[in-house]
């Protein structure tokens, strides 16, 4: 059975720019655990896409979930996330366990 949940949560910052901080009990359900590997896709102006494997091929460039195995964390800053928030104060994000994806969706479900 395939486990998709999905969650709202309030833009953060960090040294002036926006933040992603996902963590504990959200990943763990959907077997998104430390030290996996994910990649981040721009879908479009509202839409990221993050996949995860336990590692992907050289020279394609991936980010690790950091924490420990009771608490995984998933933490993105930059600039980047700054210009893909614009002035949106939430994201949603939609777990899929079956596929080992979040979209990030920002300022929440359209």
């Amino acid at each position: 059975m395939n486990k998709q949940t999905t969650k709202t949560y309030k833009k953060a910052f960090n040294r002036g720019h926006a933040r992603i901080w996902i963590e504990g009990n959200i990943l763990n359900s959907h077997k998104l655990t430390n030290g996996m590997r994910f990649t981040k896709e721009r879908i479009d102006d509202d839409e990221l896409l993050l996949s995860f494997a336990a590692s992907f091929p050289e020279g394609i460039k991936s980010n690790k979930i950091a924490g420990t195995s009771e608490r995984p964390i998933i933490d993105m800053t930059g600039k980047w996330l700054t210009d893909f928030f614009g002035d949106a104060e939430k994201y949603t994000c939609q777990f899929d366990e079956e596929t080992k994806t979040i979209t990030i969706l920002r300022g929440g479900l359209v």
